[in-house]
């Protein structure tokens, strides 16, 4: 039930971004491989390279869109 004047509180956790969920990851990894666990580095390898395998799917205008001015003839840039 939502109190008069006050906008309902969302149960869902705010969305990261790729960085930040990369960033995350990294730690996981570096932690798992500091603590020498077998199962916790290839479940935080795994974790990683999902993250990973987004950025090299994802064509540079969307990535960086300055540099794919800079790198892109204009007649095969996306925008």
């Amino acid at each position: 039930m939502a109190v008069l004047g006050r906008p309902p509180v969302s149960t869902f956790a705010q969305p990261m971004s790729l960085e930040r969920r990369i960033s995350l990851a990294l730690a996981h990894l570096r932690a798992a491989r500091y603590d020498s666990n077998p199962l916790d580095i290839s479940v935080a390898s795994r974790q990683m390279d999902g993250l990973l395998e987004r950025i090299a799917c994802r064509p540079l205008c969307v990535i960086d869109p300055e540099l794919d001015k800079h790198l892109t003839p204009k007649e095969t840039s996306c925008s």
